[in-house]
């Protein structure tokens, strides 16, 4: 059993790009009903974010080879992200 949750944690610490494509899938899955749907702003808005960050840092571990960068544009777009979801929440809200 603790060799099976050594495996487990090993694989997630490899920073793995196939976890990355699966959440990202994963969350381009649940906002597609979700369009349809629109009482339920603040789920989808979350989820729409979610699903940003992913794309976002999947192509900045992808293009940008520098790691001191990598952390500033990092930074940056979990700024982003956050005055995002703030922006939205009070206009809708």
């Amino acid at each position: 059993m603790l060799s099976t949750i050594k495996q487990i944690l090993y694989f997630l610490e490899k920073k793995s790009g196939w976890l990355d494509w699966i959440f990202q899938r994963v969350s381009s899955l649940f906002l597609l009903p979700f369009c349809f749907y629109f009482n339920n702003l603040l789920f989808i808005n979350h989820f729409l974010f979610f699903h940003i960050k992913l794309g976002l840092y999947s192509i900045l571990e992808d293009y940008i080879h520098n790691e001191t960068i990598k952390e500033i544009l990092s930074l940056f777009i979990r700024l982003i992200i956050i005055l995002g979801i703030k922006d939205l929440y009070l206009l809708f809200y």
